[in-house]
């Protein structure tokens, strides 16, 4: 859910590389968003109503109900939006649905039948190689002899379907890929920048 202007310092964010794109990444993130959020307020209701509105959002929410810290009355009150005083109730209701799922007759996958969907079915866990110039994702799968979709898949953040041209750049593998990856990486060569066209 980060905004173009509120990923720094989380996430990544240029014309080659948008890493809200990315499920591993912006999941962590958001994970740390919140927990920075909690540190400010001391209270994870806040902290998640804040993911939402923003920190100053909030900060001045709570000053203008007179310092009160509780998101229940900011909410009931109207001193948030409809937007982020809907948006916590709701997301402990999917919590709620989750834990209770049985209870609710409601049929959630396995955590072990997820695991089966995944690149790795062990703890998906992945290999990286870093790099710090532009190289095409499309012709390191094709150079690796792998499914370029599954590269693509594991590395969405690469808006241009290339690593950026001049900063460092990890890109995400399938386990045990790791020496393959470099092994073909030593025989391309880096897309250069301005990108030149010869015309024949």
């Amino acid at each position: 859910q980060f905004m173009a202007n509120s990923v720094w310092p989380f996430l990544t964010l240029n014309d080659f590389v948008d890493e809200r794109l990315d499920p591993w990444k912006s999941t962590d993130a958001a994970l740390k968003k919140l927990t920075d959020n909690y540190n400010v307020f001391n209270d994870w209701l806040l902290a998640i109503g804040a993911y939402n509105c923003g920190v100053g959002a909030m900060n001045k929410a709570i000053k203008k109900a007179g310092g009160v810290k509780d998101f229940w009355y900011l909410a009931e009150k109207g001193f948030l939006s409809k937007q982020t005083a809907d948006y916590v109730p709701k997301l402990l209701a999917i919590t709620d649905l989750a834990i209770n799922s049985e209870y609710y007759g409601i049929d959630i996958p396995d955590h072990k039948e997820e695991f089966e969907l995944l690149e790795n079915e062990k703890n998906g866990n992945f290999d990286y190689v870093t790099v710090n110039k532009a190289y095409s994702i499309t012709q390191l799968a094709q150079e690796m002899r792998m499914d370029v979709d599954t590269l693509k898949r594991l590395n969405p953040s690469f808006t241009m379907g290339m690593t950026h041209p001049s900063k460092q750049s990890e890109i995400r593998l399938p386990l045990g890929m790791k020496q393959s990856a470099e092994d073909a990486l030593a025989g391309m060569t880096a897309v250069e920048f301005p990108i030149k066209y010869t015309v024949v």
